[in-house]
């Protein structure tokens, strides 16, 4: 299974949903992995964001990486639901549609009027 696993908290809904984030920040910060996946996924979109259809921009640089057009990897159910992380559930968004999904799944988000 690819799941990054790390030992630390104990056991419980929060703790775990923290876990998952704190497993996903190593992989996302420690791999080329994770860059390699970020560059597929935007290719693959044509370099715009699925659910607004903006042009993002691709790019590992940290301060380049705040504007909203940023292209952003994105799990497509929650951490907070799932409570692990797996590289196979993610996909792009802009930096925008990411904070606005939040913690809902991608249905869930295109059924709200959050988006732009």
């Amino acid at each position: 299974m690819d799941t990054v696993r790390i030992e630390g908290m104990k056991p419980g809904r929060n703790s775990r949903r923290n876990l998952a984030r704190k497993q996903y920040t190593q992989w996302q910060n420690s791999t080329k992995e994770s860059r390699i996946y970020k560059a597929v996924l935007f290719a693959l979109a044509g370099g715009k964001c699925p659910t607004c259809y903006v042009d993002m921009i691709l790019s590992y640089n940290a301060i380049v990486n705040m504007q909203l057009n940023a292209a952003t990897l994105d799990h497509t159910i929650p951490l907070s639901k799932v409570l692990e992380h797996h590289k196979y559930g993610l996909e792009i968004m802009c930096r925008k549609c990411n904070g606005d999904k939040a913690d809902k799944t991608v249905e869930e988000f295109i059924n709200t009027e959050e988006r732009r």
